[in-house]
Order: C-alpha cells, then sequence, then structure tokens
C-alpha cells in the first residue's frame, strides 16, 4: 500500500508556474487624477481670471446737477433758521440770520448810539411825510370841491343861457311883429319901443351869463391846473422823502449788517443738507448748508488721499456701498470716474486721519434698490489696476527681472 495518494503525488509534482503582475493601489490613483485635476483647474485659473486690484476710499452722494456749500463769511451765533432740510429755495431767499455782536463787543456801544440817531431821524420823516399826505389830502378835496362847485355853476349858467336863447328869439319875434303892426298903425310908437327895450335887456342878459360862464369856465381850469401843480409838488416832496427814508434805511441797515448778517441761497434747489441749528456758535467760513438743484442722486464725490491718486483713472470701476443701506440687504452700486479734481483740500479719510484728499467725481450708473439722498456717507472701492491672475502671481518675478 502506497505512503501518499496519487492525487497527493499528482498535485506536489506540478511546478508553480506563472505571469507576475504589479498591484495597483485605488487610493494612489485617485490622488493622482484629483492632482491633475486642482492642476487643470489652476491653469485655467490663471489664465481665464481677472485680478482687480481695488482702493478703499470714503466720499459722499450728490444730486447730478452740483451742490452748493453756503458757509458764515463772519463768525456769529445762530439766531434764525428760516428753511429746512428738503426744502425748495429759490435764489437768494434767506437761510439762516447771524448775531455778530457776541464777537465784536468793542464797537457796540458806538454802534447802538448811530442806530438809535438814525431811527429817530427816521421816525422824524415818517412823522413830516404823515402831515404832508394830511394836508394834501385836504387841499385836494377842497380844490376838488370847489372844481364840482364851479362845474354845478357852469351848468346852471349853459342852462339859463339855453332857456334865454330861447325867450331872445321869441322876444324877436315879438319884435318883428310889432314892427309889423306898427307899420299898419295898429299899435302905437310907445308899445313898439317897449319891446325893442325889452329885447334889448335881454340880449344884455344874455351877454352877463357869457362873461360869466367864461369866468366860471377860467376858475374851473385854474382849479384843475392848482390841483395839477399841488399834486406835482406833492408828489416831488414825497419822492424827496422817500429817498431820505432809502437812505437812512442804507446807512441803518449797514449799521446793522456790522451787528447782524443774513445767509442767502446761492442758486435755485433743494436743501440737501442743514448743518447747523439755532443757537449754534459758527465761524467764518464753517459750512451752512448745501443747496442742490436737483433731489435725484445721479453721482458720488469721493475724497481720494495724495497716496492712492497715481492709479486714478478715467474710467475706473468704482463699486459704492451706502453707509445707510446695508449692501447685504440692498446690494452694491457702481459707476465710474468721469472728473478728477487736480487741486487738494484737507478732509477726513477712511482711516479716520485728516490729509489732503482729491476730490474724484464718479458717475453712478446702478444704484441700490434704496432712496438715495444727498450728502449721504459713501464707502467706495476703486477699481485701480485689473491683470490677468498668472501675471499677477508673476509679478515679483517680473519685477525681479525688470530690475536686474
Amino acid at each position: 500500500m502506497p505512503l501518499f495518494r496519487s492525487e497527493a503525488v499528482a498535485r506536489g509534482d506540478q511546478k508553480p508556474f506563472g505571469e507576475v503582475i504589479a498591484w495597483r493601489s485605488r487610493g494612489l490613483q485617485c490622488f493622482v487624477y484629483v492632482l491633475a485635476l486642482l492642476v487643470a483647474g489652476g491653469l485655467a485659473f490663471m489664465l481665464g481670471r481677472e485680478y482687480r486690484a481695488m482702493t478703499s476710499v470714503i466720499g459722499y452722494s450728490e444730486s447730478s446737477q452740483g451742490v452748493a456749500d453756503v458757509r458764515s463769511t463772519q463768525a456769529g451765533i445762530v439766531s434764525a433758521v428760516h428753511v429746512g432740510q428738503g426744502q425748495w429755495v429759490e435764489q437768494g431767499d434767506r437761510l439762516i440770520s447771524l448775531d455778530h455782536r457776541r464777537f465784536n463787543t468793542s464797537g457796540t456801544a458806538l454802534n447802538d448810539a448811530q442806530k438809535a440817531f438814525v431811527e429817530r431821524e427816521l421816525d422824524q420823516i415818517d412823522t413830516v411825510v404823515d402831515i404832508q399826505r394830511h394836508l394834501f389830502e385836504q387841499k385836494k378835496a377842497d380844490l376838488v370841491a370847489r372844481r364840482a362847485w364851479f362845474a354845478d355853476q357852469i351848468e346852471s349858467i349853459e342852462n339859463e343861457l339855453g332857456l334865454g336863447e330861447e325867450r331872445l328869439s321869441l322876444q324877436h319875434a315879438e319884435v318883428t311883429a310889432r314892427q309889423a303892426l306898427y307899420t299898419e298903425g295898429v299899435v302905437t310908437r310907445a308899445d313898439l319901443s317897449a319891446e325893442r327895450t325889452h329885447h334889448l335887456s335881454l340880449k344884455q342878459h344874455q351877454l352877463r351869463l357869457k362873461r360869466e360862464l367864461g369866468m366860471a369856465r377860467d376858475q374851473q381850469a385854474e382849479l384843475v391846473r392848482e390841483l395839477h401843480r399841488s399834486t406835482s409838488q406833492f408828489d416831488v416832496e414825497q419822492a424827496d422823502r422817500r429817498l431820505q427814508q432809502i437812505q437812512l434805511q442804507m446807512s441803518l441797515a449797514q449799521l446793522d449788517g456790522q451787528s447782524r448778517s443774513v445767509a442767502l441761497a446761492p442758486r435755485a434747489g433743494w436743501i440737501g443738507a442743514m448743518h447747523v441749528s439755532r443757537g449754534d456758535p459758527l465761524d467764518a467760513g464753517s459750512l451752512i448748508a448745501s443747496v442742490s438743484g436737483s433731489q435725484e442722486v445721479g453721482r458720488v464725490i469721493l475724497l481720494v488721499p495724495s497716496r492712492a491718486m497715481g492709479e486714478m483713472r478715467l474710467g475706473n470701476r468704482v463699486r459704492l456701498r451706502y453707509d445707510g443701506f446695508p449692501y447685504q440687504k440692498f446690494g452694491f452700486g457702481t459707476g465710474s470716474v468721469t472728473a478728477i479734481d487736480s487741486s487738494a483740500k484737507l478732509a477726513q479719510t477712511a482711516t479716520g486721519q485728516t490729509e489732503p484728499v482729491f476730490e474724484v467725481e464718479v458717475a453712478v450708473d446702478r444704484a441700490p434698490a434704496a432712496q438715495i439722498v444727498n450728502g449721504m456717507l459713501v464707502r467706495a472701492d476703486v477699481v485701480t489696476r485689473i491683470q490677468p491672475v498668472w501675471r499677477w502671481m508673476m509679478q515679483p518675478l517680473f519685477d525681479f527681472v525688470a530690475r536686474g
């Protein structure tokens, strides 16, 4: 009996020959795929995307027709405010009244004495004007009454003359008839003489009435001339008095202007912002109000510090964020740079420091879905440079090569 079975011996005789293959890890394969995708995505990003260099500045919204700032010319206390924010004003309308007496006490006593003297002179002229007007009205009433009386007299005389002419005509016919009767011997010579005498008396009466009518008309014409002379003289005297009043009022205004002044609107428009209230002290040059030509906010004025002016160009795109309307809710506004001021002025920048800034005008082409008003604070991101991402990443190398 064999020691091993035949099946076992046959399997033992088989030799382990075969093909050697490499083992592949699925994790490493996924890593390679992911790395390739990342490299391809990075290349596509660097080649297809742009890098935008931005400068953040602050500014304020403004009407598309511009805003005129009103500033005080002298130091003083605001004694009255005549307008409010959002109110429409015409050119020359009063905005505020200023009292300068607290800031100029040296000449206050002399100024008050001069004003009191001028005011007394004005009162005296007013009294004289009233007296002259009263006397003129009395004289005018008398002349008008006398003219009316003469008009009645003239009308009465004219009526009497008319009746006299009729009587004279009848008497003439009577004399003619008596003459015929006398010729025929019907009446005596005495009757004829009596009729002729009566006719002559009627003629003399008519002549006397005509002389009275002429005298009445002359006197009426003289009254009319006297009324015209009195009126002209009164007008001349009143004009002289008015001239004196105007001169004294100008003197009073000049004296009053040394202690008070009024700020006027330089143009017609809306009061965009009122920076003062009653009782506020103001220095010379203090901002009082801003007057805009329109309530439509069509531009933004940016206050750009000098360190950022080198990259400011016309046409630069700007992203706007209005402080009154959070961009997370209302979105951004956008615009383009349309004007760059070449003169600097001192103002507070986004960093809170006071430094020279330049005004840059931005035309707004898209505003947030909100009611923007003049003077609203705006934070802006100005796109100063646009270049591909790969160039931005390689810029240090380019700069090094350029320096070398």
